[in-house]
Order: structure tokens, then sequence, then C-alpha cells
């Protein structure tokens, strides 16, 4: 699970900083081949950039100078697979003799003009975190088809589980799906047997229940005053 847990964190982390800078976006050109943008991170960049190559390691990548470069490819080549509306393609070009714009004595179909395409990744912080989210699915482990359980004796579990710690802990229901940062919804799939053990939300509830993530510190307050 220390997979999981990493890409858990790192998602929690860019979900912070995108609160902070919502229309954060990233541009990259085939041309150039190059990864722009990403300004006005203010006191976030260092912040930023050490998410990214924490994330690049974890993927794979064995140079710290191209960390950021990496950890941005593996999100555009993600997007490009689901075809999503966060990734923007449009076309770029370039006149081959320096200092001459397009426009201004160079025209689109001239010869010694350059043609290339853009990638926009829009609400980039937002996207990275929810990447994370998917690698963190992706890292739990699957189990053989001959091992799942059904709904039912999941929800028998599961319900067993949940309510001895809510006595235990003298607690609620609802403060264990604030600590797993899930909604009402998703917990009651969860207490149903509808989400399986390998969905990143099953994990967390789990994780709660298993004194690895801790009640929050209101819901702790509250009950220390009661």
């Amino acid at each position: 699970m220390t997979d999981y847990v990493e890409w858990s964190n790192l998602e929690r982390e860019f979900r912070e900083i995108h609160e902070r800078h919502p229309n954060l976006y990233a541009l990259w050109n085939s041309l150039d081949r190059k990864w722009t943008g990403f300004g006005g991170l203010d006191d976030d960049e260092d912040r930023f950039h050490s998410l990214c190559g924490i994330a690049a390691t974890m993927d794979g990548c064995t140079s710290p100078k191209r960390a950021t470069a990496h950890w941005l490819n593996s999100v555009k080549a993600f997007l490009l697979r689901r075809k999503s509306g966060n990734l923007k393609i449009g076309h770029h070009a370039r006149y081959v003799k320096p200092g001459t714009p397009i426009g201004r004595g160079a025209t689109w179909s001239d010869p010694d003009v350059e043609h290339g395409k853009t990638y926009k990744i829009r609400s980039l912080c937002r996207v990275l975190a929810d990447f994370c989210l998917e690698r963190a699915r992706q890292s739990l482990p699957r189990l053989p088809k001959s091992g799942r359980k059904t709904p039912a004796s999941l929800a028998k579990i599961r319900e067993a589980a949940l309510q001895s710690f809510v006595r235990d802990h003298r607690t609620s229901i609802a403060a264990v799906g604030r600590a797993a940062r899930v909604d009402k919804k998703n917990l009651q799939e969860w207490r149903k047997g509808k989400l399986s053990d390998d969905s990143v939300m099953a994990a967390r509830i789990e994780d709660v229940l298993k004194g690895k993530i801790p009640l929050l510190p209101s819901d702790v307050e509250i009950l220390e005053e009661n």
C-alpha cells in the first residue's frame, strides 16, 4: 500500500495548490518540444516542482532536470487516451528564417513556415491531482476473480467494521466519511458493497477504520467536549 499512500498524498497536495491557483495551465508545442506556462505560482512554485519531481520519480524518471517535463508528458498521454476536455489541442507555426513572424512577410502556406501542434493542460493542478488519484487506484492489489466477494458479503463485513469503529471511538458515521474525504453517496455505496475493494474511495474508508487515517481534528474536539 506504500505507492497508494504516496499517490494519495500527492493528490491532496496538488488539490491544495489548485485551490489557490485554479487558472494555472501548462503549454507544450511539438516544434520546441518543451513545456511552458505554469506561471503565477508565486510562493508555491518550489512546492509545485518538488511535487512533480516526486511524481516523476515514482513514474520511473531518473533525471531530476527533466522531472517536471517527464511528469507533464505522462499526464498529457493520459489525457489523450481519455480524450479529455482538459487538454486543448491547437495549431502552432513559426518562420524558419529568424526575424520574420507570421503575418509580416510570411503566410501559413509559405514553404519556409514549419507547422506543429500545441497541447494546453487547463486547470493544471486539478488535472495532476486527478491523475495521481488514478495512479493510486492502479497501485491497489487486485483479487483474482475467484476471490472476489459479492456485494452482499462485502456489505455485511463492512457494516460490522464500521459499527465497531463508531462504537469504540464514540464517533459518527459522517465523521468517518469526512476523514476519508468521501461524500455521503459514496459512503452509502461502500456500505452496500457497491464499491469494489480496489476502489480508491473504499481504500480510504478502510484506512480510517484501520487507524491509518485519523479523524479530523474538529470531530475529535467535538468528541472530547462531549
